[in-house]
């Protein structure tokens, strides 16, 4: 019983990250300020997030399947959307 209030508790906070990353997101646009943008091939960021959290995925057995062209382009702050990724995971 105490495990499995552990894991609600564990993903309670990752989802709180979530919610907060998301709100800032949200803040900064409703604010007008500028947020450092580039155009990045999201397939392949994608590969390196997928690199990156192998370990957890495994742990977890769970896998991240991209089903999105590998020529995907994407103009975003690349550090936002890493946050939001590792988050989800």
């Amino acid at each position: 019983k105490q495990h499995f209030i552990n894991q609600a508790f564990n993903q309670t906070k990752v989802l709180s990250e979530l919610i907060q990353d998301m709100s800032l997101i949200n803040k900064m646009d409703e604010a007008g300020h500028t947020l450092k943008k580039e155009v990045f091939n999201l397939f392949l960021f994608l590969e390196k997030i997928r690199e990156e959290y192998a370990f957890i995925l495994k742990e977890n057995n769970a896998k991240l399947l991209l089903s999105i062209p590998e020529n995907a382009l994407i103009n975003a702050n690349e550090s936002l959307i890493h946050s939001i990724f590792k988050n989800l995971i």
